[in-house]
């Protein structure tokens, strides 16, 4: 009972590790989305040829699906323009704290409030400079209700029924798998003081969830990652037999160890001991029968059943946290990984050619809203498999929503414009009404980091998305 209840404990551990470790993941993605979406409207504050038309207004926020409306507002905090309404709302927003943080130069985010319209939204503000004179606000407003907002973690699921959640620093919810709780309060704030943790906790439904969470710094929104106890209940009911017949096992050997000296059996005991405890580090680590007695063979071999057991868990779980559950492409965990390999290889120039292209999908989002998410699934499932084909299986990640990157080695320039040519063609062809536009840049022309190229590989995108089913190649530096 003593080993049951310790393998139980270890596999708890593991769980709350694991989710632990993925609510931090996942809290660096959301913070990258909200940096992009700071970057973005930076952009625009800072081009007048889009803020000042209406019409470059309105595609720069079709191509922004995570922020629902883009506002102008004047020094007086009234409607100049609005992404996507020709008439101008009335209302004055000149004592909304984030206006007033933005004529101070600041860029802000704020928690969930309601809108004069009755949405629940968060709005992002920056201010607009002039010759280093700010003139105006511009505020991107997304209204959690919609799919705009949760792009990031889109079709992400734990098993069976895990599920991510994320909660303002007020306890609103701001994402949540079933929408109706979307807006409601969270209870699991309350119950926590620390950045990251993990904890077993149960929900207002009675359901008992291992729960790992994660602050979002600066903001002190909170990202858990949530899943079920009862998925493991079969395996931990197998767990429990198998302890149960190795607890016998040990009885009878235990019995007979006893007519051996203190000195044959503490030395093994010991040992047995130490590999046990390396399960808490991570370590499953089998022990070979050769270097015991005879008489602790039986014992070793559940020992190494068990470990094989939790090993095996634990490399599915990892694995399934690099790949996006809708497509089964790559993530934007697995590009971080990639990114830094590919950086220390430019760095030490054991690599010659690095191409990054960076590709979205045209008319996705009125795909979505005519035609359902389950056709915009469809789309997205099948635009993976023909990237897949061309680009190879290892070189495709979404990167959210409806943007994927490519990233392929050693290949030309020329040979990757083929390759984004190809896939362009067949995409028109099969995923009609959508299309597809890309942005290329390549190592060394362009940068020679992988943060760099993809900024440059941005800029060639956007480009791209202005004619749609297109493509651009990054311009070199002069």
């Amino acid at each position: 009972m003593l080993f049951d209840k310790f393998a139980m404990s270890n596999l708890d551990d593991l769980i709350l590790s694991i989710n632990e470790q993925s609510a931090k993941n996942f809290t660096v993605q959301l913070s990258s989305t909200l940096e992009n979406i700071e970057n973005t409207l930076k952009k625009v504050a800072n081009t007048p040829a889009i803020w000042q038309n209406q019409k470059e207004l309105d595609l720069m926020n079709e191509i922004t699906p995570n922020i629902t409306v883009i506002a102008v507002l004047d020094l007086q905090g009234n409607f100049i323009r609005i992404s996507g309404m020709p008439t101008l709302p009335t209302v004055n927003l000149a004592k909304r704290n984030f206006f007033q943080a933005a004529l101070q130069g600041e860029t802000s985010i704020t928690d969930v409030y309601i809108n004069t319209s009755g949405y629940q939204i968060i709005a992002i503000a920056t201010p607009i400079l002039q010759d280093g004179i700010i003139t105006g606000v511009l505020v991107g407003s997304i209204r959690i209700h919609e799919n705009s907002f949760p792009l990031v973690f889109d079709n992400t699921v734990f098993g069976r029924d895990g599920y991510i959640s994320v909660i303002d620093k007020q306890g609103t919810i701001l994402y949540h798998h079933l929408a109706e709780r979307i807006g409601q309060k969270a209870s699991i704030p309350s119950i926590i003081s620390d950045d990251n943790g993990a904890l077993i906790h149960t929900n207002s439904f009675g359901q008992e969830n291992y729960v790992g969470y994660s602050k979002v710094p600066q903001l002190d929104w909170l990202v858990t990652v949530n899943l079920p106890t009862s998925e493991l209940t079969g395996f931990r009911k197998l767990l429990f037999y198998q302890n149960m017949l190795s607890a016998l096992i040990i009885t009878i050997l235990l019995i007979t160890i006893t007519i051996y000296t203190i000195r044959r059996v503490t030395n093994p005991i010991e040992r047995l001991i130490s590999a046990f405890a390396l399960i808490r580090q991570g370590k499953y680590k089998e022990i070979n029968t050769a270097d015991y007695a005879g008489e602790f063979h039986e014992m070793i071999h559940a020992y190494n059943s068990t470990i094989s057991i939790l090993q095996k868990l634990h490399i599915s779980l990892k694995e399934k946290s690099e790949l996006d559950s809708l497509t089964k492409a790559y993530n934007r965990r697995a590009f971080d990984r990639l990114a830094k390999e590919l950086d220390q290889k430019i760095h030490s120039r054991t690599i010659d050619q690095v191409i990054v292209m960076l590709l979205d999908l045209d008319f996705f989002k009125e795909l979505n809203d005519t035609e359902g998410h389950s056709r915009g699934d469809d789309a997205l499932q099948n635009f993976t498999e023909l990237c897949q084909a061309i680009a190879g299986i290892k070189s495709v990640f979404r990167f959210g929503g409806d943007e994927f990157i490519i990233v392929l080695q050693n290949i030309s320039l020329k040979e990757a414009q083929n390759t984004a040519e190809e896939i362009r063609a067949l995409c028109q062809e099969a995923l009609a009404p959508c299309t597809t536009s890309i942005g290329i840049a390549s190592y060394p022309e362009n940068a020679a980091t992988i943060k760099n190229l993809l900024l440059a590989a941005d800029k060639a995108l956007y480009v791209s998305k202005k004619n749609r089913n297109s493509i651009t190649i990054a311009k070199t530096p002069s």
